[in-house]
């Protein structure tokens, strides 16, 4: 970690919604598959199971994620190398345009093969893409604004990624009740996709406005750049990637068990409709975006490890009781038990987010955090919706996704137990009372 972290001013109101809403389209262009995945199922692969279907969907839902450290070392590479700025304009692009495509795809019954298999690259492109987004958006809030505020300020990354999947959700809790099933499960499904591409125009436009982040400015200015940044933090940062690894194991499958899949897991595995668990779906993101700047302000003020093993705790004894309440129960319940879950869990997010973006040099925070984050994307959050579908397909048991969080929760609150406290105000206060100690005492 840097010994300055200080000396960024606050971004203006443009700027914060240009990285905003630019987050917010990349996670609903990505997500909004995993929403529809009973109907891309149905569309796109053959025979007559839908069980077996939807285990397809998801298949080809984890391969993207495969390929995000591919994205992540790219991006990373040229964010440190060249701006940040740069990557978040393209990282854009390349999701709006493979997005609106998704929506034109022919289907399995009118192309055969080459049906899944052109879903597959485009998910593959929106992979690569998706690699970049949250590290740049979170490298260019850590760098642009006050270190005391740091925590706050990014939890704009998670928040406004879950504005994403909420609008996803919105959207399609409208369509599925204005259309109705048959209607949306022949056609409506595109819509969601379609409108990917004004809204990545408006993204781009408002991201070729943005100035560089501060911190990177300063090292470009005063020509300390890496030339190589990506082989510097392999050589000089891997004990700090894996820990990056070791703390998204819960952020990664808690996002996509608690965020994305629990809608399908409603009423599939519960007793919810579809359209109500879509609208209990659309509650919990509501959730999570009201509590996660409290959560940052939390971290910032009382720090880094305490909020996560206060958070980690809880969701090692949390889950499976709330699994075995939404397996079995309605609305009301569904509803209550979902946004408590939400609720911790975006307590640790941010607050790990945060951390994980502190202990970087600013000269290689980009690729470093990549290859951390993605690949631990790829290994743990990728495969989380087909997991927990297989397990409860195969075993029976109801509560498996439950599992999944609590593991990966062990995962990370062992991980946290290896890290030193990052939030700059507990850092100073450490500092001077290392310098009271020091003193030489009166006599």
């Amino acid at each position: 970690m840097e010994k300055s972290q200080s000396a960024a001013s606050k971004l203006s109101p443009a700027q914060l919604v240009a990285i905003s809403v630019g987050n917010a389209f990349e996670w609903y262009d990505f997500v909004v598959y995993a929403y529809v995945a009973a109907e891309l199922s149905g569309a796109f692969f053959p025979g007559n199971d839908s069980g077996v279907h939807l285990l397809q969907a998801f298949a080809v839902f984890a391969v993207a994620y495969f390929f995000r450290p591919l994205g992540g070392i790219l991006f990373g590479h040229i964010g440190d190398r060249w701006g940040r700025k740069r990557i978040l304009t393209v990282i854009v692009t390349l999701t709006g345009v493979s997005s609106a495509a998704i929506g034109i795809l022919p289907t399995y019954s009118q192309v055969g093969i080459l049906a899944p298999i052109l879903l597959l690259t485009l998910r593959i492109v929106q992979g690569i893409a998706a690699g970049g987004e949250y590290g740049g958006a979170a490298a260019y809030l850590a760098e642009s604004t006050p270190a005391h505020e740091r925590g706050r300020y990014i939890s704009i990354v998670p928040q406004t990624s879950y504005v994403g999947l909420l609008f996803a959700s919105l959207l399609l809790s409208g369509l599925r009740a204005g259309l109705g099933n048959s209607a949306f499960h022949a056609w409506g499904w595109r819509v969601p996709f379609l409108v990917a591409l004004p809204t990545a125009f408006i993204a781009l436009w408002m991201r070729s406005k943005l100035n560089e982040s501060t911190q990177f400015q300063r090292l470009r200015d005063a020509d300390a750049l890496e030339h190589n940044p990506l082989s510097s933090s392999l050589q000089q940062d891997w004990r700090i990637i894996l820990q990056v690894i070791g703390l998204m194991a819960c952020l990664s499958v808690g996002t996509y068990v608690i965020m994305v899949y629990l809608q399908t897991y409603l009423y599939r595995v519960g007793r919810l409709d579809a359209i109500s668990a879509q609208w209990v779906m659309s509650a919990v993101l509501l959730a999570a975006i009201v509590v996660l700047p409290y959560a940052g302000r939390l971290s910032d003020n009382f720090g880094r490890r305490p909020t996560m093993f206060a958070s980690l705790l809880l969701l090692m004894i949390v889950p499976v009781p709330a699994f075995m309440i939404l397996s079995a129960s309605n609305v009301v319940l569904s509803l209550i038990t979902s946004i408590t879950l939400a609720a911790i869990f975006a307590a640790y997010q941010v607050a790990s987010l945060t951390a994980m973006t502190e202990v970087f040099n600013t000269a290689r925070r980009l690729s470093g955090f990549n290859i951390g984050y993605n690949v631990a994307i790829a290994v743990f959050a990728g495969p989380t919706p087909y997991v927990a579908m297989f397990l409860i397909e195969s075993t029976g048991v109801k509560i498996a996704p439950a599992y999944l969080v609590v593991g990966s929760a062990v995962a990370s609150i062992l991980t946290a137990l290896t890290l030193k406290e990052s939030a700059p105000l507990l850092v100073e206060v450490r500092r001077y009372r290392v310098r009271e100690k020091e003193k030489p005492t009166a006599v």
